[in-house]
């Protein structure tokens, strides 16, 4: 996606107008994703594979996810 900084800036502002970026918080805030549960790696694992390695691959960026070395730890 191209274009100027003002282009930027009402995209940035219709994100936040029309609850876009309420609803994105929102749905990530709901998954259980705390670190400090011991076992909760699956949802750890879920968290990142479904919610923020696709929203970082869509900014451009190339994603490697690695393993804990800890035992029972998420990624």
């Amino acid at each position: 996606m191209t274009g100027d900084r003002q282009s930027a800036i009402n995209r940035a502002l219709r994100y936040l107008k029309e609850g876009d970026f309420e609803a994105e918080l929102a749905r990530r805030v709901a998954i259980k994703s705390e670190s400090q549960i011991p076992n909760n790696d699956v949802a750890l694992r879920s968290y990142l594979q479904l919610e923020m390695i696709p929203a970082f691959e869509q900014l451009g960026f190339t994603i490697k996810l690695f393993e804990n070395p800890e035992s029972g730890r998420g990624p």
